[in-house]
């Protein structure tokens, strides 16, 4: 998924501006009718109305009964008119994993999500070992991060925007990318089916240890990748909704990497043409290197994986699978 209209890392800029037109919603809600009763005389009507008063007076409690219907009749009407619009990252499940992980069959990988919602591969080496890999690719130009497909034909993590390229155990092959991937331990917890605990992080290879070369015919196109798939019901359009979620959790957020003429990176809901309604700050992100020589800087409508600190966004990464479904 690229960013921008030629690419983000290209010498060439976004030559067209982005826009998308708000979605409306009509109200279409009708709650009665303006319709008058008849005018007929009823006796009885005008003795049943008479009596309700008087059987009021004596039932108190029917009165709060009465009031507590109407608060809670107004309640689900707001309800089911959207409230006040306001859109709540507690709308959005949060990104299901664990640290215990069943194992792939031998010489297979499998793309998992951790308790943080982080994405990580793990890999059942045809040797009878097994590795977690960090998904997400050491190569960050201008501070946008990138997740790595696992290609079975070379097996070999692919960064297919920018060429990096790591073997089966994270290490690093040809490319832009800095290093090789982060990797984490993993205990074999001696079940069946197998299942590995996931522990900590532990620093990714050098550049100059490398890794086993590859060969065959190399993968392409994310069609040809396992890659991680964000669910419908974890994917948010509000990145200002997202700054309101749980610190250092991984959130999945639908939006455009917006860099204005102050160089303040933010990302912005797809769905506001304005950037103005829903847009969130994000760190580290180099502005001025995005700009170039242009005013202002929009990538394309992506999925991004980033964390809050509960004012700002960071860590953007761009999903190379985007949602599923």
């Amino acid at each position: 998924m690229a960013l921008g209209t030629t690419g983000v890392y290209g010498s060439d800029r976004p030559r067209e501006a982005y826009a998308r037109a708000v979605p409306r919603l009509d109200d279409a809600f009708s709650f009665g009718s303006s319709r008058s009763p008849g005018s007929g005389h009823d006796p009885s009507r005008e003795v049943r109305s008479a009596a309700i008063p008087s059987a009021l007076r004596e039932r108190p409690a029917l009165l709060a009964l009465i009031a507590l219907g109407v608060v809670v009749l107004t309640v689900v009407v707001v309800t089911a008119l959207g409230g006040s619009g306001e859109r709540s990252i507690g709308d959005v499940a949060p990104i299901a994993g664990s640290q215990q992980v069943r194992v792939p069959a031998l010489g297979d990988a499998a793309a998992i999500f951790l308790a943080d919602g982080r994405p990580v591969f793990v890999v059942h080496h045809e040797d009878g070992t097994v590795s977690a890999v960090d998904a997400f690719s050491t190569h960050t130009p201008f501070g946008v991060g990138k997740l790595v497909g696992w290609c079975a034909a070379t097996r070999t993590f692919d960064d297919l925007q920018h060429g990096s390229t790591f073997d089966e155990y994270g290490r690093y092959i040809l490319g832009p990318a800095p290093s090789g991937l982060i990797t984490f331990e993993t205990t074999d917890l001696g079940t069946t089916p197998a299942t590995v605990q996931v522990g900590g992080r532990q620093l990714p290879a050098p550049r100059t240890e490398l890794g086993t070369p590859f060969s065959g015919p190399r993968c392409t196109s994310p069609a040809d990748t396992l890659v991680h798939r964000i669910g419908q019901g974890q994917l948010t359009d509000s990145p200002a909704a997202a700054v309101e979620g749980t610190p250092a959790r991984w959130m999945a957020v639908a939006a455009v990497l917006v860099v204005g003429s102050d160089d303040a990176a933010r990302l912005c809901s797809s769905s506001d043409a304005t950037f103005a309604l829903s847009c969130a700050p994000v760190s580290g992100i180099d502005g001025s290197g995005l700009l170039g020589a242009e005013a202002t800087y929009r990538s394309d409508p992506s999925t991004w994986l980033v964390r809050t600190d509960g004012t700002q966004l960071a860590e953007p990464t761009l999903v190379t699978g985007g949602r599923a479904g």
